[in-house]
Parts: C-alpha cells; structure tokens; sequence
C-alpha cells in the first residue's frame, strides 16, 4: 500500500521513480524499460492529426526524465555513504544496538522499532497494531510507563529472559504474540495493584524496575480463591520491599529477573510459608535491610528521580493523603491539580541555610490561595494558603500524610533572626523530620511484611513504641 505504487505510470505521474534505478552499475536497458512502461499512456497515437508535434513533445519529456535519472545516479554513486563493518560471527544483541547506536537521523530507530520489524518478518503481522488495541483495552497501564516498553519488558520476563535490551533481543517473536492474552491480563492487573498500593502513576512511582515483574508474575495468579489473598500479600511485600531498599539502586533489570524468578517459583508452588522467602533476594533482610529512620531523614526532594524519595510519598498516598484543603482522598485524577509542598517553608530554612528539599518534608496538596510564601511559621503558612479547618480536622487530615501535627503546631519564630533562629530552627526542623521518619518506619515495616495496615494502628504502634523507650 499504496497501490499506485506498483504501477510505473502511477509512479511517474506522482513525481517517482524507483530508487532501484539508482543503484550503480549499467542498467541503462532497465532504465529505458522502465520509462517505456511509464511514459505508455501518454504516447501519441499515429492516426492523430498532430501525432508528429505531439511525439516531438513525449520525446523531450522522455529524454528530459530520463536527464533526472542520470543526474540522481551521479549523486548516488559519488555520494560518501559510511558504513561499519561488523564479523559474520558477531551476536545478534550486538549487532542490532550497534546498528541502533549508529542510528543518528532526526528520528532514531529504537529497540521497539527493531522487534516491530523482528515481529512482522516471523508472524507477518503488525505490533503496533496490537500495541494500540492493547493501550485501548488496558487503558491504566500506559499511566505506568511507554506501553511499549512494558510489552517488551514484561514478555522477556514470561519467558524466562532478562527485561532489557538482550532479553528483549534475543526473545522468541512469535512465543511475543502467542502470550498476548497474558500479556493484557497482566498489565492492566499490574496497574490495578499498584493503585491499590496509592502509586498512581509514573510521575511518583519510585523505581519501574517493580512492572515487569508484578505483570509477569499474574500470569501464576488466579482472577480469584484464597490463593489471590496470598498471592498478592507476596506481591506487596516484593513492591514495597523494592522501594525502601538499596536492591534496585543498581543493575536493576538483572536484579529484577533474579527477583522475578524467586516469586515465579513460589507461586508455582502455592504451598510456600513465611520462612520460603528469603529465597527472593530482596525479601531477604539479612542481605536487603528496609531503609531506617536516619535514611529516610536524608531522602531527597520526591519530585525528583529517587527510589526513597518517591517511597516516602507513596506511603503516605497509600493511607489517602487527604487534601488539606478539600479532604479529598489521593487518586490518579485528583493528583494531577497537586503540587509538593515544603512543610517547613522554603523561604523559612533557606534564611540559616538548612536543606528544606526534603522527601519528609513534602505533602502532595493543592492550594487554594495566593502564592506568596515569605518567611513564615510552618502552621502559619498552611493557615494562610488554604481554607483552614479546626485543629482537630487538620491534625486529621495531616496524619493521613503521617505528618505529626504537634510539630508544626509547636514551630514558632517570630522575633528570631540568626544564629538564634538557626539554632531554634534546626533543632524543631531535625524532631520533625525524626518524629515523621519513626512514623513511617512503623508504616514500612507493615507494609514490607505484605500487611494491609491501617493509619490509626501505625500511629499507635510508633507512638507506643516511642513511650516505652523514654
């Protein structure tokens, strides 16, 4: 398609010729044959009146065109074309991102472009098509992430390859369409999950190394029975295990696979216990300790890229995350109007030089009011940006976030300047951050056991904890 296409005729009246016409060598016979062939319906007839002028005429055009072709050829062949030349011994891994590497118009090939070709050459049948009726049935996957990328990533891992770029390579294509029903299934139920886990989307998921795993893992998990219940419990222990450790800071894909084969295998099973886990590397505390209080103090800002960064504001989407304003709880749709906030004002710590690009101290809220910050008090900043309620509703509503309300309440600084303030600053700043750190450790540890916890059970518990040890 087009049609036309194979037509000279068509072809000519378009304005082409084959680039086939091009190539080096003589093919002067091809060429004229090609003209001959193309030029046929405009040949004058000989019974015509003006049959002589209008010959005249086709033969200018014909030799004309045919001036073009060899202009072209002069191009073609004189034309610098580099190239690399790589050992028929080369792998095919190797060979295709070499070729992609060298790959340098406006448009790159990618990975996905490659298996697209891979695909269609095997099953002779397109991938984008079914990529885009997938994105259509699977509609929350694509908020995770490239859909394409998932496809790939995730069909590597059903069968039994790494989830990159030689995983995705080296894949079987057709095996790639046989699974697509697993494939559908799996993604769709992977966004499913993760948005009953409160990470709604790409934007604050910390780390999509989990997807392909979560996705491929489905395929051993049935739609219902008591199996699903502990299924899943598996699967939340390997997520939330996944953000709050130091597992997938590097080499995540082949860390992935190692993880993704241990669960396979328990679920396979069906009949593991709790002491069968330390089979999944991450889920193995001895090797993979859940990140304490004094790291989750220095996570940074979560807008940004890191994986406890990110962590530290899904645990607080988990258990809803109310509005300040509003109270409306966090979901996809609602967390698309809201912006992070700095708990402690930027301005305010800026003045002794502490760091307020914190991961503790962010709430994801809207705003209601004007946008001008100045170097206030925490609780006072809030109270004049939205459309403050009672204090027991606000402590409420921050708890939600795990955010210690007393804290807030207690920071004032009017009348203080420099190393005073510096020093009232940083010791009220530092109980903050440590009192919110304890809360979500006792939130992490729930979480990373598979737990389904409730925020008032947490609160509770660290706040028990917290007194015993006084």
């Amino acid at each position: 398609m087009p049609r036309w296409l194979e037509q000279a005729s068509k072809c000519l009246e378009h304005g082409f010729v084959p680039i086939s016409l091009l190539r080096p060598g003589d093919i002067s016979f091809e060429i004229d044959q090609w003209l001959t062939e193309a030029m046929a319906p405009s040949l004058p007839n000989d019974a015509e009146p003006d049959a002589l002028a209008k010959y005249k005429a086709f033969s200018e055009r014909r030799e004309k065109i045919k001036s073009e072709i060899i202009k072209l050829r002069e191009r073609v062949t004189h034309f610098n074309l580099p190239y690399l030349s790589l050992p028929a011994s080369t792998a095919k891994d190797i060979a295709l991102q070499v070729f992609i590497n060298m790959n340098t118009n406006s448009k790159p090939l990618s990975l996905y472009d490659i298996i697209v070709a891979e695909v269609e050459g095997v099953a002779q049948e397109s991938l984008h098509s079914r990529a885009s009726n997938l994105q259509t049935k699977c509609p929350h996957a694509s908020r995770y992430g490239d859909v394409t990328d998932l496809i790939l990533s995730t069909s590597a891992l059903l069968q039994d390859q790494l989830p990159n770029n030689r995983g995705m390579i080296e894949m079987d294509k057709q095996i790639l369409l046989d699974n697509w029903p697993k494939l559908e299934r799996g993604l769709e139920k992977m966004a499913a999950f993760l948005s009953e886990q409160g990470i709604f989307d790409q934007a604050r998921l910390p780390t999509s190394a989990v997807l392909p795993v979560i996705a491929a893992a489905y395929d051993a998990i049935p739609d219902d029975g008591d199996f699903l219940a502990k299924a899943e419990k598996l699967l939340r222990r390997y997520v939330w295990s996944a953000f709050f450790t130091d597992r997938y800071e590097n080499t995540a894909a082949s860390r992935a696979y190692a993880d993704f084969k241990a669960i396979k295998a328990l679920l396979i099973r069906r009949n593991y216990v709790d002491t069968d886990l330390t089979s999944v590397p991450v889920l193995n505390r001895t090797e993979n300790p859940l990140a304490d209080a004094d790291s989750l103090m220095s996570a940074g800002w979560p807008k940004g890229v890191g994986i406890e960064a990110r962590g530290i504001l899904g645990v607080s989407t988990y258990f809803g995350a109310l509005d300040f304003a509003d109270e409306k709880k966090a979901s996809y749709e609602s967390i698309q109007n809201r912006e992070y906030h700095h708990l402690f004002p930027d301005a305010l710590l800026s003045e002794v030089g502490i760091n307020s690009n914190l991961a503790l101290n962010c709430a994801l809220i809207t705003w209601k009011t004007n946008r001008v910050i100045g170097r206030k008090d925490p609780l006072v900043y809030l109270q004049e940006r939205i459309d403050f309620a009672d204090t027991e509703t606000m402590t409420a509503r921050l708890s939600t976030h795990l955010i210690p309300h007393h804290r807030l309440a207690s920071a004032h600084y009017d009348g203080q300047f420099g190393e005073q303030l510096k020093e009232c600053l940083e010791m009220d700043f530092r109980e903050f951050l440590r009192d919110r750190a304890r809360l979500m450790v006792g939130a992490i540890s729930a979480l990373a056991s598979g737990e389904k916890p409730a925020l008032e059970s947490v609160i509770k518990s660290v706040q028990a904890a917290a007194a015993n040890a006084m």
